[in-house]
């Protein structure tokens, strides 16, 4: 038998463990240095989905200890007033997503985060209001799930966009493992209350800031 010479090409080297944790922070952070409008937008989703984690801990004690109901009812709340809100809006989002830029876009999710924990401080008056704070909650939610699965592709452009979701996973997790501890912390030392309130100034000022950018208008990013 003739034996065809096969040219050798050198294994990559492998990676030890500390190189593969570093490299997902490294990548997203060399990434946004390159593209500062994808900077922006991250920068603006890490603020607002700080405060949305914040509160997390903190509702069922506002549940219980402010609007005296069972976390039953507050479940009931949750999954029928949200998914409401969040299956009415999502043909809405989908459609202005394609009229609207991305960042003016975002802005406006988040401004509608924003808004959700000042309805619910208003739900001890009436817990009319809490039906109210969760569809608008399931509103902005509808917003914030399409912005957040479209903004690799819209960003990439012509580029494969694993680049781009891999950072958008790599902040989530980052505010993941701090905001929520954080919240129940903060939850246990100034009440659930204020910490509803720190959320929504968290989630307005990451709005407020979007509308502010200089990418704002901006539709192909490509």
């Amino acid at each position: 038998l003739d034996h065809e010479s096969v040219e050798m090409v050198p294994a990559e080297p492998k990676l030890s463990l500390g190189q593969r944790l570093k490299r997902p922070w490294k990548d997203s952070l060399e990434l946004m240095r390159s593209r500062p409008e994808f900077s922006s937008f991250q920068w603006g989703f890490m603020a607002c989905g700080f405060g949305i984690m914040l509160i997390q801990p903190v509702l069922p004690l506002f549940a219980v200890d402010e609007l005296g109901i069972s976390n039953v009812e507050m479940a009931a709340a949750i999954s029928v007033a949200r998914g409401l809100g969040f299956v009415v809006s999502s043909p809405l989002w989908g459609r202005w997503i394609e009229e609207v830029p991305l960042l003016r876009l975002t802005s406006f999710v988040f401004l509608g985060f924003g808004l959700f924990p000042l309805l619910l401080s208003l739900a001890p008056s009436s817990l009319v209001w809490l039906y109210v704070a969760y569809f608008w909650y399931g509103i902005a939610q509808g917003g914030s799930h399409l912005v957040w699965n479209m903004s690799g592709p819209i960003f990439a452009g012509k580029e494969g966009s694993a680049r781009y979701t891999g950072v958008n996973v790599v902040m989530a997790g980052l505010r993941g493992g701090v905001a929520p501890p954080l919240g129940g912390v903060l939850g246990s030392v100034w009440g659930s209350v204020e910490v509803l309130i720190a959320g929504a100034l968290l989630c307005v000022t990451s709005g407020l800031y979007m509308l502010k950018s200089r990418f704002v208008e901006k539709k192909n990013f490509s």
